[in-house]
């Protein structure tokens, strides 16, 4: 089992948080009411709009971040680092 390198508990798994930056164009419809049509980028930046955050379940610490953890997640939780 891996322990959190900030508070010492024991921990069997991680809180993960992934925030996504989806780009959309926004126009103002033809008409009587002006509604807004949102229309999302067909073609998205890729790796630099993802981000990823991995805490401590018991403390909050973070104890990983960037857009390609998932190495770094699988030696910390198998108790490789």
């Amino acid at each position: 089992m891996s322990k959190c390198p900030k508070c010492g508990v024991e921990i069997d798994y991680l809180d993960v948080k992934v925030t996504e930056t989806i780009d959309y164009t926004v126009i103002l419809e033809d008409g009587e009411d002006g509604s807004l049509e949102w229309e999302a980028d067909p073609d998205p930046r890729g790796e630099n709009s993802k981000s990823v955050e991995a805490s401590c379940p018991e403390c909050g610490a973070i104890l990983f971040s960037g857009d390609d953890i998932d190495a770094k997640l699988e030696d910390f939780l198998r108790g490789d680092e």
